[in-house]
């Protein structure tokens, strides 16, 4: 039986409500609190300086507005939102293509969870997994194919748990990551340049901890201490840092690890704050944040903490899972 994993808490296994949207508000999320301090409060940690904007960048993400999950874009400079998929059942976590020319995604549309892609205006639809089993969370990797985690079970297995995978573009190739030791694990992101691994791994008492590797270290090293749900990682676009969410009874704080260093900082808590990502520039953060009208808006706040949270996609309905558009030339580690 299928078991949605909290590492990557998909919105479209949730309850859906019926539409009534509501214009976008600039106001800042005065409840929340950016930066715990430590390394993201000091300036040093953000050396030179960056011309992107948050609001001037293509935005994707998920928003149930329309009565049930559909991926959304906002272009720059327009509060328009554009119904990419505009289809009855349930599509969830857009990722971005490295080149910014498409969007995948899963959906449950043939009656369980599979991976498409479309073209980033929402044209040229495909399936890419059609295995009986649960394919769902894709990400790229840097040389453009598809990471993805699935149920499925292979001949070797004695019961079936999540793993991932990884395929091309076009759905072909799909194989198993062997990684954690060939234990099953919550999923799998890489580094924009490659070099980097992180997965999750659940434990026995209800908690799950990330760990750090390689493809060429397939076991990896835990980074995370096994007081929380640990999940959902997104690795800045410098490979400096790995950021995620840390989930305990009441409350959901995003939390940023500096990988040379192994020190934690806390980019935003106060009540549920999911799925971060950040900025082609490594300045900002997207976060998926339980606000004030008691559903989940995608926030984006700086990561120096000078500056509150403030919603980029907020509606009466949940709206969660934003992504900003790639850029060419990602910023290089200092």
């Amino acid at each position: 039986m299928y078991m949605r994993s909290r590492f990557f808490l998909s919105a479209a296994a949730m309850v859906l409500l019926a539409a009534c949207g509501r214009e976008q508000t600039p106001a800042p999320v005065e409840a929340l609190s950016t930066v715990g301090g430590d390394f993201l409060s000091d300036p040093a940690s953000f050396p030179g300086s960056s011309d992107w904007s948050p609001e001037r960048a293509p935005l994707v993400f998920m928003s149930t507005r329309d009565g049930n999950a559909d991926i959304y874009r906002v272009n720059p400079g327009d509060t328009t939102w554009i119904n990419l998929t505009n289809h009855p059942a349930s599509d969830n976590w857009p990722e971005w293509s490295p080149d910014g020319s498409r969007i995948v995604f899963h959906s449950d549309r043939n009656g369980k969870y599979d991976v498409f892609v479309m073209n980033a205006d929402g044209s040229d639809l495909r399936q890419l997994t059609t295995h009986e089993d649960h394919d769902y969370v894709p990400a790229w990797t840097p040389d453009g194919r598809i990471l993805f985690t699935s149920w499925r079970q292979e001949p070797a297995d004695t019961s079936r748990a999540q793993h991932a995978y990884v395929m091309n573009a076009d759905g072909s190739n799909q194989e198993r990551l062997r990684i954690a030791d060939g234990a099953p694990v919550t999923g799998a992101r890489l580094a924009p340049d490659g070099s980097t691994l992180v997965f999750g791994r659940e434990n026995a008492d209800g908690t799950a901890d990330l760990f750090l590797g390689s493809l060429q270290e397939p076991s990896g090293r835990r980074i995370t201490n096994s007081d929380a749900y640990y999940g959902d990682p997104a690795i800045s676009p410098d490979g400096r840092w790995i950021a995620f969410y840390a989930d305990r009874e009441h409350t959901s704080e995003i939390l940023v690890y500096d990988i040379a260093s192994s020190k934690v900082d806390t980019a935003l808590f106060g009540g549920q704050n999911w799925y971060p990502r950040f900025s082609p520039d490594g300045r900002w953060m997207l976060s998926c944040t339980e606000t004030s009208h008691g559903n989940f808006d995608v926030l984006y706040f700086p990561l120096d903490g000078s500056a509150p949270a403030h919603p980029l996609a907020s509606s009466r309905r949940r709206d969660c899972e934003g992504r900003w558009a790639p850029v060419s030339n990602p910023p290089a580690a200092p």
